[in-house]
């Protein structure tokens, strides 16, 4: 999978500086284990009925970062941002008809599909792409967790 690794909040808000209105839209895949190893592997990639939790916990934070700002904020997760039904995109340009931009918590081909079929929105990427990333997951109940030790990035094991 791609590694990404979030932009810190200067930067962030540095490219958003004019919008008012953002939608946060994270994404399942790479960007959730990449907020997981972000994180020190200390939050489960994926946990039962929850979900990507690591993506919505930053979405969460994100929120009163930008409300302090005066940025007004919708959110959504999806399963991957590279592969999109066009159901899903139809729902999308709804959600977002009163938004000016678009973050998205994705790697970059997730931020570049999101604005091929957002043409109307401005789309920045809340993340930058490092490389890539290869693993082994363990399964503990509901929880999946990124095993420390099987865990490598560019071709170097993790070491967090």
């Amino acid at each position: 999978m791609i590694y990404c690794e979030p932009k810190s909040d200067e930067a962030l808000l540095g490219e958003i500086a004019e919008s008012k209105k953002v939608f946060l839209l994270g994404c399942d895949l790479c960007a959730n284990v990449g907020y997981c190893v972000h994180n020190g592997l200390q939050s489960p990639a994926w946990a039962g009925l929850e979900g990507a939790g690591n993506v919505k916990r930053e979405i969460k934070r994100l929120k009163p970062v930008l409300a302090e700002h005066g940025v007004r904020t919708g959110s959504a997760t999806m399963v991957a941002l590279c592969l999109i039904s066009t159901k899903d995109q139809r729902q999308l340009i709804r959600k977002t008809a009163e938004y000016e931009t678009v973050v998205t918590l994705s790697c970059e081909i997730g931020r570049q599909n999101t604005e091929e079929y957002l043409k109307d929105k401005r789309v920045v990427a809340a993340m930058t792409n490092k490389g890539f990333m290869r693993g082994t997951v363990d399964q503990q109940g509901l929880t999946i967790r990124v095993d420390k030790d099987r865990l490598y990035i560019n071709n170097k094991k993790y070491s967090g």
